[in-house]
C-alpha cells in the first residue's frame, strides 16, 4: 500500500478524491472496491466503525457517506494525524458527526466500542489476526461487515 502525499488537500472531499486517485493509480482500479461497498450499503446505516485506518481513505469515504457515528481504530495513527485529522474533525463538527479515533490494537479490549450498523475490517492482512478481530468485533455489526 502506498502512503499518499496529501498535504495540499484543503478539505475532506479533496482529501478523499486525491487518496482514492493515488491508490487506484498505484494499485489498480479495483483497489478501492471496499469504498464502493461502503457507499452502496451506507444508505440504510447510521453508524460505522473500521479496524485499520492507516491514512484514512475509507474513513474519509465513510464520513462523506452520511454516517452519524464514525469510529477509526489503528495501532498507529501517525499517518491519519499527518493529513486527515484536521479535515475529518472539521467535517465531523460541521456535519454533526460523532468521530471517535482509537489508537489501539484492534485485538485488544480497548478497541471494543458500541454496536454499529457497518464494520470494516482492513488491518493486519493475516487470517489468524482477522479471526481474532471477528471474534472480538463481529457481534458489534448489526447489518454489514466489509473485509
Amino acid at each position: 500500500m502506498i502512503n499518499a502525499e496529501l498535504g495540499h488537500c484543503k478539505d475532506l472531499q479533496e482529501f478523499y478524491q486525491e487518496i482514492r486517485w493515488q491508490q487506484e493509480e498505484a494499485h489498480g482500479a479495483d483497489y478501492c472496491e471496499q469504498h464502493d461497498a461502503i457507499i452502496k450499503y451506507a444508505k440504510d446505516c447510521k453508524t460505522y466503525a473500521e479496524l485499520g485506518t492507516h491514512q484514512g481513505g475509507t474513513l474519509a469515504c465513510a464520513l462523506q457517506a452520511g454516517f452519524k457515528y464514525v469510529e477509526g481504530v489503528d495501532i498507529d495513527m501517525h499517518r491519519y494525524k499527518k493529513f486527515l485529522k484536521p479535515l475529518a474533525e472539521k467535517f465531523a463538527k460541521d456535519n454533526k458527526v460523532v468521530l471517535k479515533i482509537k489508537e489501539v490494537d484492534s485485538t485488544g479490549m480497548d478497541s471494543i466500542g458500541p454496536q454499529v450498523d457497518m464494520l470494516l475490517i482492513d488491518s493486519y492482512h493475516r487470517a489468524y489476526h482477522m479471526q481474532k478481530e471477528l471474534q472480538m468485533h463481529g457481534k458489534r455489526a448489526k447489518k454489514y461487515i466489509i473485509a
